[in-house]
C-alpha cells in the first residue's frame, strides 16, 4: 500500500519516530492506541521512567 504525504507530514512523522525510538515503536504505539479506542476508551500516552519506552494506557 502506498501513501502520498506532503513534505510537512513526512517531517512530522520522522520527528515522532525519532522521539519514540524508531518507526517500529511508532507502529507499535499506533496499534496500542487503536486497540484502546476500539474498546471505546480514551488512550493516554505515558513514558515508563525505568525503561524510557512510551506506551498507551486507557485513561479513566
Amino acid at each position: 500500500m502506498a501513501s502520498v504525504t506532503t513534505p510537512r507530514e513526512q517531517v512530522e512523522t520522522s520527528e515522532a519516530a525519532r522521539k519514540v525510538g524508531g518507526y517500529a515503536e511508532l507502529f507499535r504505539l499506533q496499534d496500542e492506541r487503536t486497540a484502546i479506542r476500539r474498546r471505546g476508551m480514551i488512550a493516554k500516552l505515558i513514558r515508563n521512567p525505568q525503561t524510557g519506552r512510551f506506551k498507551y494506557i486507557a485513561a479513566s
